[in-house]
């Protein structure tokens, strides 16, 4: 009977509706410890099932939403099992394996350790983590940190040093990677924060460089290339053609990263979105192109989230829109909102 209950357990406790499930485990009490032991052991279905309610039961802990904190404090031994408690640690042991390889220098055996799939170590990385990331993989620097509580990374802006004398990731390396977590992580992928900081390493941002403008001839041909890119590789590993980015390498790849933004800009969660337009202000033949592949639709669209994030953020909205009118295009003129 007691196993039949363990059973139906296992199929509920990860439901986000059963909360705390912390005193639900507790009530394995010593003497039938080994029912507890044959949850973790036997009956979950894989290692992400048993990492999902790991977390949750780490969720509870740091929120303390259990009755007794004392309690809550003491049961997370009783109920990480140790079986449990080795899959929890290597789990922080790996989700740190990327930085560690960064490190080292190791950036593209870094990537591939963001998509071990017995882990789905991609799908749990925060955006202010992969702004890190990203940052390092972009300019073959490591910020001094140190690893806080929960895995977070946290370092000082001010704290930032080379790497190695490795080679650094080449740029087109770093796009793919980016596109294939876009697919992964909803987070990131409408993280504002996260396309400033790929925008400006792609775009010279951070160089204070700009790139220059590519033949009208490559820009009509972009169009084409940059969709069969995103659309062929929708599924898995992104690939760019070689023959792409003979000509212009940077370009090429500021073009199919625009496309991708083009695409996701649109999303509620994606906000602000002023602050990502601005990096195109280096290559403003970049943000043209852009618009030119906007629908009107598409661009109304942009325009009231524009507007709106200037209406939270000023006093003046219709002001502070004219101070940005640089950004926008001719359709701007006559908008209205």
């Amino acid at each position: 009977m007691l196993l039949l209950v363990v059973g139906a357990l296992n199929q509920l406790i990860v439901h986000p509706d059963l909360s705390p499930i912390i005193p639900i485990l507790c009530t394995f009490k010593p003497h039938i410890m080994w029912a507890l032991n044959w949850f973790w052991n036997q009956f979950l279905p894989n290692n992400d099932y048993r990492i999902g309610i790991i977390e949750k039961i780490y969720q509870e802990l740091e929120d303390r939403p259990v009755g007794d904190a004392s309690v809550c404090l003491q049961s997370s031994r009783q109920v990480l099992f140790p079986p449990a408690q080795i899959c929890v640690h290597r789990m922080q042991l790996s989700d740190l394996l990327p930085f560690l390889l960064c490190l080292e220098g190791h950036f593209t055996t870094a990537l591939q350790s963001f998509f071990p799939p017995e882990t789905g170590l991609v799908s749990r990385v925060l955006p202010h983590e992969f702004q890190v990331y990203l940052y390092m993989l972009g300019t073959n620097t490591a910020p001094k940190l140190t690893v806080g509580h929960n895995r977070e990374l946290c370092y000082s802006d001010k704290t930032w040093g080379q790497i190695s004398d490795e080679t650094p990731l080449p740029r087109s390396h770093l796009v793919c990677f980016v596109l294939q977590v876009h697919r992964c992580n909803p987070r990131i992928h409408t993280n504002s924060n996260c396309w400033v900081s790929l925008l400006n390493i792609v775009g010279g941002g951070y160089d204070r460089k700009w790139l220059s403008q590519p033949h009208e001839v490559f820009l009509r041909e972009a169009v084409r290339i940059v969709n069969v890119i995103l659309q062929t590789n929708s599924g898995g590993i992104v690939q760019i053609p070689r023959h792409f980015l003979l000509m212009y390498c940077d370009q090429a790849l500021l073009l199919l990263l625009t496309e991708a933004l083009r695409r996701i800009i649109h999303h509620p969660d994606l906000s602000p979105i002023i602050p990502i337009l601005l990096t195109f202000e280096r290559n403003m033949w970049a943000l043209c192109w852009f618009w030119n592949l906007c629908d009107d639709s598409l661009h109304a669209a942009i325009m009231q989230k524009i507007y709106q994030e200037l209406q939270d953020t000023t006093e003046d909205p219709a002001s502070s829109l004219t101070s940005i009118r640089h950004l926008l295009d001719h359709r701007a003129r006559h908008w209205k909102q």
